[in-house]
């Protein structure tokens, strides 16, 4: 390296003489403008305040909603005791889906669920789950699972990632 260079050397590394490093002349420069360190603050304080209400919006939602969001839909025949307990212990009567479904024979010996499932699909109408599991029957659409039978508020939360 030259003579000459090594001032020039020296003050890339060091700085000039008197002259601050950059990193101190930005705090510096930072400190000095209020008005944007307030719009910073401000700016922060309402992002805080955003996820803080988006937070609160997630955990307040109901087991019903939840399950709903997880992809879990009951499905239930009509005049079913257990399908109706297992209603009733859902508070949303909406949420999550229902399913009506039957398994009573055609005359061709085809369950007509078999039948109402082709019909429903070329409709683009929501289906029975194929079960043979029994009712209630708790099928989510987007794993396939199905878990069957009545199930209390502490296996719903599981179901639904609480």
């Amino acid at each position: 390296m030259a003579a000459s260079d090594k001032p020039t050397a020296a003050r890339n590394l060091a700085g000039a003489a008197g002259d601050k490093p950059p990193a101190a002349r930005n705090l510096a420069g930072a400190a000095g403008d209020k008005s944007s360190a307030a719009r910073n603050l401000a700016g922060a304080a309402v992002l805080v305040l955003l996820l803080v209400i988006v937070v609160q919006a997630w955990a307040g939602r109901s087991l019903e909603h939840r399950l709903d969001s997880a992809g879990w839909e009951l499905h239930k025949m009509a005049n079913c005791d257990a399908c109706d307990m297992q209603e009733a212990m859902l508070e949303n009567k909406h949420v999550p889906r229902r399913v009506p479904c039957t398994t009573l024979k055609t005359a061709e010996g085809t369950s007509a669920r078999t039948a109402e499932r082709e019909v429903l699909a070329e409709l683009g109408q929501t289906v029975c789950a194929e079960n043979t599991g029994g009712y209630p029957m708790w099928y989510n659409r987007r794993t396939g699972q199905r878990v069957y039978g009545i199930h209390g508020r502490e296996s719903l939360e599981h179901m639904a990632g609480y």
